[in-house]
């Protein structure tokens, strides 16, 4: 039995070979795209490889190109095929086998979309690039409407339906469609717009809220639409649950906004209220801690409350220091100008802002009048000139000065001793004149015709006159 079999697979193999060496690829595929490139590779060939021929029934969709080992070969898509191309390779006078598939383009076939919206209302399900089919409530009164949307595949692919959609009784639907950069895969979005029943709303206000971490201030009444939100350390309040007065009333709850807080709006779609819940108000330091007007003290303590200073100064100063510090590192100060001062009032303001709140600080500064002088001290040096004419010999001096006070010591004592010395002089001029110095000759004459005793009167007065 066992050579009788034998002797028959010997037969098959002699008259069938074909069966036995039967030809397959490993694998084919169903298309390849222009310039792309696939292996095509016979599976557990064993016949004569030199004996295979490889040909394509369209070059001009895709050529082939056996390797060395001709039991595989290189596919390669040339352009767009309309039908199938099918790539043959034979044995000489032997087994064929034959791969088909299409040569599709290389450009991009996504034709989907990434985002689709109609301004003002909700579309229905949510979006998805998957879903086509959507529903939009508008109201009855509504006869256009915008419809906005963007490519997956961005400038690649091509919309068409955007953009404003007239609505009426007879066009209630619009079709977005998108055609994808190999200009032959579409997909298109169906919007079907339905008119919303009228539900009239008779009551804009929350029966209950209740927020998460933060405390509202005064407690939640419906009647009550402002509170402050006190937020506990570390939290970010959130709203957790409310509850409408009016079932049929829309609410929008706001996210947190860490500068304001949050406000949640119950509206029917034309009136509405709001309910704000508010961060209390930062308060801004917008107080001074210090100022001054260097070398000239203010008639007023410094307090920081206080707003208005004034001060004196000479005429012969026109321009002043100003020192002003804020309480507030954060704090501005500015000031008008310190120079150039008038003589009379002169306004200085000085700002200090923080934040969106200021305050101004008011300085009066007085500057004097040019001082006339007074008569001179004494007759002997008056010049008859006052202190306003530059030729004047000297300014009174003022007696609240101590460098005044010294001077007019000083100006006195000059006097005395100009005046003593001026009358020396007249009582040695009247002494030395030639009509006294003759009287005395003439005396001292007649003395020696005298008496001794006139003579001995007359010596006496002498020696008292020389003393």
């Amino acid at each position: 039995m066992k050579k009788t079999y034998i002797i028959l697979v010997g037969i098959m193999i002699l008259v069938f070979p074909g069966v036995v060496n039967a030809m397959e690829f490993e694998s084919c595929p169903d298309k390849i795209k222009v310039d792309e490139e696939v292996t095509l590779k016979l599976k557990d060939y064993t016949g004569d490889e030199s004996k295979l021929t490889w040909t394509s029934t369209s070059t001009d969709n895709a050529t082939v190109n056996p390797k060395t080992d001709k039991k595989e070969a290189i596919v390669k898509g040339v352009k767009v095929s309309t039908g199938d191309v099918s790539i043959t390779v034979a044995e000489e006078g032997g087994d064929s086998v034959s791969c088909e598939f299409k040569v599709i383009s290389n450009k991009s076939n996504d034709a989907t979309l990434k985002s689709l919206e109609v301004e003002g209302f909700t579309l229905s399900p949510e979006f998805d690039k998957d879903t086509e089919k959507y529903t939009v409530k508008v109201k009855k009164d509504t006869t256009e409407v915008k419809i906005t949307g963007e490519a997956t595949d961005g400038e690649k692919a091509t919309v068409e339906g955007l953009g404003d959609i007239t609505l009426d009784k007879d066009n209630m639907t619009a079709k977005v469609t998108v055609t994808a950069e190999d200009e032959t895969t579409t997909k298109t979005y169906t919007i079907k717009f339905e008119v919303e029943e009228v539900v009239e709303v008779k009551a804009f206000t929350l029966d209950e809220v209740e927020i998460t971490g933060a405390e509202i201030d005064p407690k939640f009444d419906k009647n009550t639409f402002k509170y402050t939100l006190k937020v506990k350390d570390g939290q970010i309040p959130k709203v957790k649950s409310y509850k409408s007065t009016d079932e049929n009333a829309q609410v929008f709850v706001g996210e947190y906004d860490k500068n304001k807080g949050i406000v949640i709006t119950v509206t029917d779609g034309s009136k509405s209220k709001k309910y704000e819940f508010l961060l209390p108000a930062k308060e801004y330091n917008v107080n001074l801690s210090k100022l001054e007007l260097v070398a000239y003290p203010f008639e007023e303590a410094f307090e920081k409350d206080v707003t208005r200073y004034t001060a004196t100064i000479p005429y012969e100063v026109e321009e002043v220091t100003l020192t002003a510090i804020a309480e507030d590192s954060n704090a501005t100060v500015t000031h008008t100008s310190l120079k150039n001062l008038k003589v009379g009032n002169n306004q200085i303001t000085v700002t200090v802002k923080n934040g969106d709140k200021s305050k101004n600080y008011l300085i009066i500064v007085t500057r004097s009048e040019e001082e006339e002088l007074a008569e001179k001290a004494t007759s002997i040096i008056t010049t008859g000139k006052d202190k306003n004419s530059k030729n004047s010999d000297y300014d009174l001096p003022d007696v609240d000065d101590p460098d005044s006070t010294l001077n007019l010591i000083t100006v006195t004592l000059a006097s005395i001793i100009l005046f003593t010395a001026g009358v020396i002089g007249i009582i040695f001029f009247i002494r030395t004149s030639p009509k006294r110095l003759k009287k005395e000759v003439f005396s001292k004459h007649e003395v020696k015709k005298s008496s001794p005793l006139v003579e001995a009167k007359a010596k006496e007065t002498n020696e008292l006159d020389n003393e």
